[in-house]
């Protein structure tokens, strides 16, 4: 005969036991999980290694030139006439060199990794701030970037201030792009390092800069060619690979059509307001063009010539091809790396840019 103690379900104390444990393990992990995330986000926004936030208590890891040169251009005193506007490749040309040329205030508004999109946005920006006194705009325009393939800078998608006049709800992705570089470890990582080297170490080196006129100088590789430990043959072998791969050049089989239409609204901008343009394609180094040229790409890339030289002499302007570096007596051996000039190459570019035969040179450079 059953007693009711034998009627006492003795399983209840083990459940309630196995109950608390995973519900405990799912509780600390939860914390642990957050508690990670906060850590991480206070310390990438405080040592903030992209200088994105604004915080400003450590040198950042890495040099931001979106930042830079909205910084300058809130600081400029006086509205330049002339806008320096492009990508990378243009960075360093020096607006003093063009003020030299046209007796006119200059700023370097080029960005890194700027196509046709942000260099509409580059000009409206500057219109928006500047309004007439823009008289002529210095574009290194790229065939390579009018590419479907080629994106929009996802270091300048965190900056509204450009974004605002190519895309839609440009807030919003500022916002979120900001919130989830925040929470990255990738961004932890550079931040560690960023600590590392600026409080344990006392590293006070640069890699870049930027001048108040918009120039962008490159600090670490320039001490590096003066003391000569840097070599461009071995920078060449890695960065040519780079290059193909950041221009999407294998994809590259057509102009796009989007891109040609922003360019054409940057050219229509420029008529509207009575600013001249002077466009140019940059050059790259000799050792690029046999590893990318095949005859597709030879086709679409001298199409795309053309096409710039046509639009930008129907918009009244000047369009000069210094695809290769002999085109305007550069040296050869004038580059950082596949594409990036150094300011000796920069400046005879722009010097023979302003260099027009024919009666147009009237009144212009000689």
């Amino acid at each position: 005969m059953q007693t009711s103690k034998d009627n006492i379900d003795r399983s209840a104390p083990q459940e309630y036991f196995t109950d608390w444990k995973r519900n405990g393990f799912w509780k600390g992990f939860v914390t642990l999980l957050i508690s990670f995330l906060v850590i991480n986000v206070l310390i990438n926004v405080i040592v903030d290694p992209y200088d994105i936030y604004n915080v400003n208590l450590l040198p950042p890891w890495e040099f931001n030139p979106f930042q830079a040169k909205l910084t300058f251009l809130d600081k400029l005193d006086t509205p330049p006439n002339v806008l320096i506007i492009g990508s990378s490749r243009v960075v360093s040309v020096d607006p003093d060199v063009i003020t030299d040329i046209t007796g006119k205030p200059c700023f370097n508004m080029a960005l890194t990794k700027s196509g046709p999109a942000f260099n509409l946005a580059q000009l409206k920006l500057a219109l928006h701030k500047f309004g007439s006194s823009i008289d002529t705009v210095v574009v290194g325009v790229e065939v390579l970037t009018f590419n479907a393939a080629y994106p929009i800078s996802s270091q300048g998608l965190l900056y509204p201030q450009y974004t605002r006049y190519i895309v839609e709800h440009p807030y919003a992705i500022a916002i979120g792009d900001r919130l989830t570089l925040s929470l990255s470890t990738s961004q932890l990582l550079y931040s560690l390092n960023s600590i590392y080297k600026n409080l344990i170490m006392r590293d006070s080196s640069v890699v870049a800069d930027c001048s108040p006129n918009g120039k962008i100088n490159y600090i670490l590789i320039d001490s590096q060619i003066a003391d000569g430990s840097y070599n461009l043959d071995e920078k060449l072998k890695t960065h040519i690979q780079h290059l193909i791969e950041a221009y999407h050049i294998d994809d590259f089989q057509v102009l796009d059509e989007e891109c040609m239409s922003q360019w054409e609204e940057f050219l229509d901008i420029c008529v509207e307001n009575g600013i001249k343009v002077y466009a140019f394609e940059p050059p790259m180094h000799d050792s690029v063009w046999p590893v990318i040229s095949d005859d597709k790409f030879n086709e679409v890339y001298e199409e795309g010539i053309r096409y710039l030289d046509r639009t930008v002499t129907e918009a009244g302007g000047v369009f000069r091809d210094f695809s290769h570096v002999e085109s305007f007596g550069g040296d050869p051996d004038g580059f950082y790396d596949s594409v990036h000039q150094r300011p000796s190459n920069l400046d005879k570019m722009i010097r023979e840019l302003f260099v027009v035969p024919g009666p147009e040179s009237e009144g212009e450079s000689e």
